[in-house]
């Protein structure tokens, strides 16, 4: 971009987001994390949230390469978003969610293997703002709390009532809670 910018990333989109900021910490103004599946590091923290997420991402991993997609997806997919959403989506949007959960199953080999240790993010002094919904899942909600006390810039808003998908479901608290924070780092 040439000048130092703003990175937001919310569930893969901020694991994606805070690696990238781990490796170039120097290109960034501010950083803004809306629940990252940040799995490993549930595990390097000996959190007790780690067994359910190393459940979640076996399970997923071992329906993958028997080809039962669509069965891991009627349980990732509610996880994440909720029964009701999850069965009421239209089939040519289930359909291409369907299609994803190889990609998904990557996505939890490489958080498997991923090995990033706590230091990298206790050395990551970019403004952050860590948000996360009061009726998300155990693993989200401590993935941003491992975050909180171990990124040394950072700041917490939680977004009442709202689960994983904040940013659908409650939009206006989210965009709010990013507006204020991109306006505090403006000029930075």
């Amino acid at each position: 971009c040439g000048e130092p910018f703003h990175l937001v990333g919310h569930s893969h989109g901020g694991a994606v987001a805070i690696a990238y900021a781990t490796r170039f910490p120097e290109s960034l103004s501010s950083l803004a994390l809306i629940e990252p599946t940040l799995m490993h590091l549930l595990q390097v923290c000996n959190s007790p949230a780690w067994p359910e997420a190393q459940a979640l991402g076996t399970k997923h991993m071992d329906a993958v390469s028997r080809g039962a997609s669509a069965q891991i997806a009627d349980e990732f997919l509610p996880y994440w978003i909720g029964d009701d959403a999850w069965q009421n989506m239209p089939g040519d949007r289930r359909a291409a969610i369907i299609d994803t959960m190889p990609a998904v199953a990557q996505f939890w080999a490489s958080e498997f293997a991923e090995t990033t240790p706590v230091e990298k993010y206790e050395q990551l002094d970019v403004p952050t703002l860590l948000v996360r919904g009061t009726r998300t899942r155990a693993t989200a909600r401590e993935i941003i709390s491992l975050l909180k006390g171990l990124l040394p810039n950072s700041r917490l808003v939680e977004v009442e009532g709202a689960g994983h998908m904040a940013p659908l479901t409650h939009s206006s608290d989210v965009n709010d809670a990013l507006a204020n924070h991109l306006a505090r780092f403006r000029h930075k």
